[in-house]
């Protein structure tokens, strides 16, 4: 008499399989009760060994997931930081630009000015030397001229001062930014 008896069983990479066992026993050869039980109980706990395994397992992987998880939105959040850096960092480099053809604009007129003061300089020098009868009012004129246009000269200088310290200031902010997004694997477009 045959008899095919079968389980269900899974190996070692996760698939599952049937494993199917044929006995061939005669009449006289039947199995007691005892040794079917033991055979079931070893089966029982090797089925209970992979499910615990199996567990673990599934344990470890969610974890996992779930780190992984974490640091994809951390990386997506510093990813828009670093945007919104670099757009920023493009406005403020657009702003020193203009204040570069400013500062230009006004070192031409602070050379201007300069010109003109040395000619003043002269022609009140020419007219202590020559005798006009109306000397001393053109040398108050002169003189009035001259204090004006150093007066102009020592606030534009005093205005491009304070240009120069926002264009430093300007200048770190820019580094500063650059190393930040060089630090993080970003570089800037130009």
């Amino acid at each position: 008499m045959s008899r095919r008896r079968g389980y269900w069983e899974r190996d070692s990479s996760g698939h599952e399989r049937v494993v199917i066992v044929n006995h061939r026993r005669s009449s006289s050869q039947t199995r007691s009760p005892r040794e079917l039980l033991e055979e079931s109980e070893s089966r029982e706990q090797a089925l209970i060994a992979q499910v615990s395994s199996l567990s673990t397992r599934l344990s470890y992987s969610e974890r996992n997931e779930w780190a992984l998880r974490q640091q994809h939105t951390a990386l997506v959040h510093e990813h828009q930081a670093c945007r919104t850096l670099r757009g920023e960092n493009d406005a403020r480099a657009g702003h020193i630009r203009r204040l570069d053809e400013k500062l230009t604009i006004e070192e031409d007129r602070n050379t201007t000015l300069r010109e003109k003061i040395r000619s003043l300089e002269r022609e009140v020098r020419s007219l202590k030397r020559s005798v006009v009868p109306d000397y001393k009012d053109r040398y108050d004129t002169a003189m009035s001229d001259l204090d004006l246009v150093t007066q102009r000269l020592v606030e534009k200088n005093e205005e491009l001062r304070l240009k120069d310290l926002r264009i430093e200031e300007k200048g770190r902010t820019i580094a500063y930014l650059r190393d930040f997004c060089a630090q993080r694997g970003l570089h800037p477009r130009y």
